[in-house]
């Protein structure tokens, strides 16, 4: 089963440029041939519009941390320091919740790399955020993600 979630609706180069998405679906893969291949469970919702975000698997769930939004509140393109939890409670019946965590990142980051450590928290790596001259720059500091305590 593989979680296809967020992205850009519309053609653009950027957030702003398309419409950022808040659309999941549950897949299931036919590793023999992708024609077998069949949509599990379409129309789930995440909790907010994302783009680039990190994903990684939890033992109950999945992890959805950081990305892109547009802020209409600032008319910019924002990276996101929050996350959401996906709990897949029963993917036959599509019984899926997209979750709001209360855990945040000292700063937003698009496209981060997330890597599962033992206790359950989350090593935060990499990715992007703008500057305040609005330059796109790398984050070489990582972070570590508390996840449930």
């Amino acid at each position: 089963v593989v979680l296809v979630a967020g992205g850009v609706s519309s053609a653009g180069t950027s957030v702003g440029s398309g419409q950022g998405v808040d659309s999941a679906e549950l897949l299931l893969l036919d590793l023999q041939g992708l024609e077998g291949s069949e949509v599990l469970c379409p129309n789930l919702k995440m909790t907010q519009a994302r783009v680039a975000a990190g994903i990684t698997s939890l033992e109950d769930g999945l992890l959805i941390v950081g990305g892109i939004a547009w802020s209409d509140e600032h008319n910019k393109e924002e990276a996101l320091n929050n996350a959401e939890e996906v709990v897949l409670q029963d993917v036959p019946s599509c019984t899926v919740k997209f979750e709001a965590t209360a855990s945040k990142m000292s700063e937003g980051r698009g496209e981060p790399v997330l890597t599962p450590l033992a206790g359950g928290d989350i090593l935060v790596t990499g990715g992007f955020n703008w500057d305040a001259q609005q330059t796109l720059v790398s984050l070489p500091i990582g972070e570590i993600y508390i996840h449930r305590r």
